[in-house]
């Protein structure tokens, strides 16, 4: 066998398009190393932290800055890059034209599928970061049906958000982002047929979250998954087939 060179990582099929954020980040979130039972390089956005790209539009300086991080993901040979932040979606279309690899900029894009998989008339109850940020959006230009969508955010004087915005400073209380995070989920919950994680900070209470409401939870771990189930196809030998004659 011959192996080609010139990287400097080898075996990572799913790179992660990562912002720069300081504060924790436990098991559960995309960004820890224990999370999965596989390998993500993480590529760091140095100067794009998510506080920054919840003011729309994005600056052309961040754009480049994150273009020019996924692009030399994909040079590492990564077979899917994901993004670490759902402010990414945006950017959806420029950084898929751009990489030849898949590429995931945000969970959301799994909401017209969710649509199909629960029915016409189920009602997608998308727990986000921010509510405001979602006002006025074109659920549409995703190919989802905008009556079925609801969104719920995280109170802007929460601990969570004091968290994010201190990028380090403030230290992650589990426990009272944990009830922050349930009593939003549960309040969205009622009529609701299936949650969507909006932010990736979240998926480190998925489980919390899906006992609490009693309903299926999708997130951007999911997402991570299903492509690296899709990057790293295992070849299955079949038993030889019984013949008694």
């Amino acid at each position: 066998m011959m192996l080609k060179g010139g990287v400097a990582h080898y075996g990572y099929p799913v790179g992660i398009l990562g912002l720069h954020s300081l504060y924790p980040k436990p098991v559960g979130h995309m960004r820890n190393a224990q999370t999965f039972g596989f390998p993500l390089l993480d590529a760091i956005v140095e100067g794009v932290s998510p506080v920054a790209l919840s003011h729309k539009p994005i600056p052309p300086d961040d754009v480049a800055r994150i273009t020019r991080a996924a692009l030399n993901l994909e040079a590492q040979r990564v077979q899917a890059i994901v993004g670490s932040c759902g402010y990414l979606l945006p950017l959806q279309e420029h950084l898929s034209a751009q990489l030849k690899v898949p590429f995931l900029s945000s969970s959301l894009l799994l909401l017209p599928l969710l649509q199909h998989l629960h029915g016409d008339k189920a009602v997608i109850g998308i727990l986000a970061a921010s509510a405001s940020y979602y006002d006025g959006f074109d659920w549409a230009s995703l190919r989802a049906n905008p009556e079925g969508v609801v969104v719920r955010g995280i109170p802007e004087d929460s601990r969570f958000w004091r968290m994010i915005r201190g990028n380090g400073t403030v230290p992650f209380d589990s426990e009272t982002i944990r009830a922050e995070i349930l009593s939003a989920a549960e309040t969205l919950a009622d009529g609701c047929d299936a949650l969507l994680l909006e932010c990736t900070d979240m998926s480190v209470f998925a489980h919390d979250i899906a006992a609490k409401v009693n309903l299926p939870v999708y997130d951007i771990n999911a997402a991570i998954a299903f492509l690296h189930t899709t990057a790293c196809r295992h070849a299955h030998t079949l038993p030889a087939q019984h013949n008694p004659f």
